[in-house]
């Protein structure tokens, strides 16, 4: 395993502690944004269609029992007899009456289905949201605190030059000893030839 630990740059490190932060930020506003449509939304289905409609079913009841009311008065008055009158319009009324409370009753159980598969939806988005929030709140600024260890331990790591940090005319291994270079080894071969060749110059008797 190599000795060496070649750091280029820190600023990775701080450059992940922000964005982490800047996420955390628009995650949060996200989901307070979310969070109020939600509200609208159960605010909208639980309480103004459901009143909307429950208000048109009494309604609907009301125009019903005048209709039916109308129809018996206008029978009572215009028999001659034992001819029954048609009373066609008043008949007509008291159906297209019949109707708007059928299709407003229809409504009141078509919230009712809805709301309790929104509320049924809800809960599940809630517990999405809630594993998120327990993310942001805990663990993330537990990331944070590690993220700026780490930076200032590389930080003092790099400051103090600690083994491993190249030098001019070498490098520095784990150990703390100089390893050689190319040209230190030439110089040292270098001496070590002359040392051999004077003996021989001697020889020669130059």
């Amino acid at each position: 395993m190599s000795g060496f630990a070649k750091i280029t740059s820190t600023e990775a490190v701080g450059r992940l502690a922000t964005s982490l932060d800047t996420f955390k930020e628009e995650a949060v506003a996200a989901l307070d944004s979310l969070q109020l449509e939600v509200r609208r939304a159960l605010e909208w289905i639980r309480h103004d269609r459901k009143e909307f409609w429950d208000q048109e079913v009494r309604r609907g009841w009301e125009r019903v029992a005048e209709a039916r009311a109308e129809l018996e008065r206008r029978m009572t008055f215009h028999r001659i007899g034992e001819h029954q009158p048609a009373c066609r319009d008043e008949k007509l009324a008291l159906e297209k009456a019949k109707r708007r409370l059928r299709a407003a009753e229809q409504k009141v159980e078509l919230v009712r289905r809805w709301r309790q598969a929104v509320e049924h939806e809800l809960t599940e988005y809630q517990g999405a949201v809630n594993q998120l929030n327990g993310w942001l709140q805990s663990d993330q600024p537990r990331a944070m605190n590690d993220l700026k260890r780490m930076a200032a331990a590389l930080d003092s790591y790099v400051s103090a030059g600690l083994p491993g940090e190249l030098h001019p005319g070498g490098s520095i291994s784990s150990g703390g000893e100089r390893e050689p270079t190319p040209e230190s080894q030439a110089e040292v071969s270098g001496e070590e030839d002359s040392a051999t060749e004077e003996p021989h110059d001697e020889a020669m008797g130059l």
